[in-house]
């Protein structure tokens, strides 16, 4: 921070309050400002609503004046605003990096604006954006003990990921030790055979998403999935109510069950609607190498193509925005686009991702339990247990 001092300040100073004295002028009161930035870091989503339904140019009777041009006076207080706010949530545990990234993006977007109403539009997203992630925070610091033992164990004990060729002669990593394992987590092992040479080891297993699941004997281990049907059918349903016809789903279905469940939510929305046009615009290339190539080249070929589509994760989805673009589609002007995990990429990707939020921490503490109770009570039933997600919408579905 630089500090700018002159041997006249003082005398200035003195000057301004005059003419403020004089002028009535008064100064946005402080308890409501404690009030509101309290909501914030507190995750009080219904506090914030209702505080910012009064617009933030409303509040400039009690403004300084920083600059005499009025659009520059604006976004400097605005700037002030987003700083402040991403500084409380950082006293109250939000990771300094992402306050800091989010104070600077809506700062950024406040410095392209051309008239204050442009700015202003700004201020509920700001707030609304930094209470939700401290609501996020907040539920997942809801932990006991025993568990966050657990989990830093795990971390400690982490192993290296299974290669190719283990994979393919169905061999444990060599840095794992069978005999001094008191249980496994298995993470995106999505190879049926290795999950079943897994599940024979006879250790006790979590497997955190598995291998398509559709016509095949059940897996003897527990399961731990993300709810991926409602949030799916969701998005479909606001795009409906948005006049979206042709709805089309990207990614490949049978990479995992989650893509799976992903895709068959998707199907089941739009034969609800009526709107089964959009499931031959499906891009759902599988198995390739270079997948954002494949991509590119299965929607190049579309004689139609889609107003919209669900993706199977994020990251197809960006794959799929940087192919409309190459052929010359605008997201959303055209498409719009609905990932789903809710990446820290897609709350900075152009335009930010609409997706679906996986509560990854929760996840951690869920597997954590659920291994737990496996390793003490071993002839426990075969558990399937989905964690909550939900929807984030954003630019690139034109919200």
């Amino acid at each position: 921070m630089s500090i700018f001092r002159s041997d006249t300040s003082g005398q200035a100073l003195a000057y301004r309050d005059f003419v403020q004295r004089e002028e009535r002028f008064v100064r946005a009161p402080y308890n409501p400002e404690l009030e509101f930035y309290q909501a914030v870091v507190s995750g009080n989503l219904k506090k914030i609503k209702e505080m910012t339904k009064e617009s933030f140019l409303a509040k400039k009777e009690g403004w300084g004046t920083l600059s005499a041009n009025p659009v520059q006076n604006v976004k400097y207080h605005f700037a002030i605003t987003a700083a402040v706010i991403a500084r409380y949530c950082i006293n109250a545990g939000m990771d300094l990096h992402v306050a800091y990234n989010l104070s600077d993006y809506y700062i950024s977007a406040a410095d392209r604006c051309h008239t204050p109403e442009e700015i202003a539009s700004l201020h509920t997203p700001l707030c609304l954006d930094y209470t939700r992630r401290m609501k996020e925070l907040i539920k997942q610091n809801v932990c006991s003990q025993p568990v966050v033992k657990c989990i830093d164990y795990i971390y400690d004990h982490l192993h290296t990921r299974i290669s190719p060729i283990e994979l393919k002669e169905k061999k444990l990593p060599s840095s794992l030790n069978i005999q001094r394992t008191a249980g496994i987590i298995c993470i995106e092992v999505f190879d049926y055979d290795y999950a079943q040479m897994l599940c024979d080891l006879d250790v006790p297993l979590l497997f955190v998403d598995t291998p398509v699941m559709d016509m095949r004997p059940p897996l003897k281990a527990d399961r731990l999935y993300m709810e991926n049907r409602i949030e799916v059918q969701n998005a479909v349903a606001h795009m409906v109510q948005r006049g979206k016809k042709r709805i089309s789903f990207a990614g490949d279905k049978n990479h995992c069950q989650s893509f799976f469940e992903r895709y068959m939510a998707y199907k089941d929305a739009v034969e609800y609607f009526g709107l089964t046009e959009g499931l031959s615009t499906c891009a759902m290339p599988s198995g390739q190498q270079n997948y954002p190539v494949s991509l590119y080249e299965t929607i190049r070929r579309f004689k139609t193509m889609p107003d919209a589509f669900v993706c199977a994760n994020d990251f197809v989805a960006m794959d799929l925005v940087k192919a409309l673009n190459e052929l010359g589609y605008s997201v959303p002007d055209d498409i719009w686009v609905c990932g789903f995990d809710d990446s820290q990429e897609a709350s900075y990707f152009v335009p930010r991702l609409t997706s679906i939020h996986i509560h990854e921490q929760i996840m951690g503490y869920t597997a954590a339990n659920l291994l737990m109770t496996r390793i003490e009570e071993p002839s426990l039933n075969y558990r399937t247990v989905y964690t909550e997600t939900n929807l984030i919408l954003r630019e690139s579905t034109g919200d």
